[in-house]
Order: C-alpha cells, then sequence, then structure tokens
C-alpha cells in the first residue's frame, strides 16, 4: 500500500523500519491480551552496498596528491591546506576510526596514550557504537608525534586534529570539502563502478588492506572490535569485493 501511493517505492530499509514498529505495536497487544498469539511479521530481503574505497595505487595516488596541494599553499573556501591534513588522512589509516564528529574529530590529546612492546596508541573513543579503547598500527605513534611538533603549545583538552575549529560539525565539513577538492585532482572522486567516494573510503581502505597485509592472518574479530563494528559487518560491506591476491590465496591453501 505505501508503494502504491507513491512514485519511487520505499527502500527495504524504510520497510524494515515500518515493520518493526508494527511488531512493537502487535507485542504490546499481545502482552495486553488483546491478541491471543503474536502474527508472523515478514521479512524484507535487502541488497548490500559494498563501501567505496581505495586499490593501494588510487590510495598512493591520494596521499601523493594530498602532498602536492599542500605544498603549492592551495586554500578551499579561503583555508590553506596543511600538515594537518595529511596527518589527519593517515591518522584515519592507520587507527581504523571513522571520521565523524563522535570518533576522530572527538579525539582529544588526553585520549591517547603511546604503548610499547608491541608500539601502538591506545586511545578512548566515545564513538557510534559506544566506547572501546582502539589500538592502532605502529605508524600512529610517529604521526601522533608529528601533530605534537605542529601544535607545540597543545593543552590535553585540545583536540587532536583541527582544534582552531571548536564547532566539530564546521571542521568535519570542512575537511569534506578539503578531501573533496584532493579527489577531484586525482580523479578519484569515483570508483570503477561509479560509487561516489568519502573520507569513510579511508577506513575502508586500512580494513581491507589489513587482511591483505597480514596475509589473511589477522583475527577477523578483533579487527572488527578494535573497528568498533562486527564480524557480519565486515564480510558484509568491507571485505565482499576484496580481490584475492597471491598471499591470501596462499593463506586458503595452508594445510
Amino acid at each position: 500500500v505505501l508503494d502504491e501511493n507513491r512514485n519511487k517505492p520505499l527502500s527495504a530499509s524504510s520497510k524494515s523500519k515500518h515493520l518493526t514498529i508494527i511488531q512493537k505495536v502487535l507485542k504490546v497487544a499481545y502482552e495486553k491480551s488483546s491478541l491471543d498469539k503474536m502474527p508472523l511479521i515478514p521479512k524484507v530481503s535487502t541488497k548490500d552496498n559494498p563501501r567505496p574505497s581505495f586499490s593501494e595505487t588510487e590510495y598512493k595516488l591520494f596521499l601523493q596528491t594530498t602532498r602536492e596541494v599542500i605544498d603549492t599553499k592551495t586554500k578551499v573556501r579561503g583555508i590553506e591546506l596543511g600538515d594537518e591534513l595529511y596527518y589527519f588522512f593517515v591518522f584515519i589509516v592507520h587507527s581504523f576510526m571513522r571520521p565523524v564528529e563522535s570518533e576522530v574529530f572527538a579525539i582529544k590529546f588526553e585520549d591517547v596514550q603511546v604503548k610499547e612492546n608491541p608500539p601502538r596508541l591506545e586511545i578512548k573513543v566515545r564513538g557510534k557504537t559506544g566506547f572501546r579503547i582502539v589500538s592502532t598500527m605502529p605508524s600512529a605513534v610517529d604521526y601522533f608525534e608529528k601533530l605534537k611538533v605542529i601544535n607545540p603549545d597543545h593543552k590535553p583538552t585540545d583536540y587532536l586534529f583541527f582544534n582552531d575549529y571548536q564547532n566539530r560539525s564546521t571542521s568535519l565539513r570542512n575537511v569534506n570539502r578539503q578531501f573533496n577538492h584532493i579527489l577531484e585532482i586525482a580523479d578519484l572522486k569515483e570508483t570503477a563502478d561509479g560509487q561516489t567516494r568519502t573520507p569513510y573510503a579511508l577506513r575502508h581502505y586500512s580494513l581491507q588492506t589489513r587482511l591483505v597485509k597480514s596475509k589473511g592472518k589477522v583475527n577477523i574479530f578483533n579487527l572488527a572490535k578494535n573497528a568498533g563494528t562486527s564480524v557480519e559487518q565486515l564480510e558484509r560491506f568491507y571485505l565482499k569485493n576484496l580481490e584475492m591476491n597471491d598471499e591470501l590465496v596462499k593463506n586458503l591453501q595452508t594445510f
């Protein structure tokens, strides 16, 4: 009925939300004995859209282009692109964090601890899926030290990135515009299958790359937990289009 009253059918996600509400109402009716049994609620099949990412070559081109626009003192909406933006991009890749207000934009210097054996940062994150401790890759330690160098007067309560913009929504919009500007210059705005890249593509690349560069040996449960997601989400959205390379095939064939 809902589809008949619309020019374009509702998405599977929207239909599922409607059904969830109906089910909750019927459950209340059942608990109050207005119904003698719970009706079966139909399932709505959904089509997964694997997240847009970068190939290794594309990622290297993206970083190279970022360095070039920084070196030429390029401005986007009057804001000059600097080293902090470069460290922001690589930090996401080496920490698996979401480029949203509640995660990487919310980190303060006091939330970060440098650990050894193995070298890593441990970051307190109050993100999309609740509180977690993020353990980074070793290179994130170096990026953290460089951030302290370019912000020599930082206080523990300062944001790790773009502290000049206390409104985190503003800093998020600035980064999105700068990210898009770099993609346009590098001709990387869309993937081969026509999907539009956002800063999330950096997180998707980091998760995919961890599986590839670990030669398939990374514990997928630990990876999901560290990234604040689930094994199911990794399989459905991040790893679905991952191409098998020689090392992954060797791992597949291991006795």
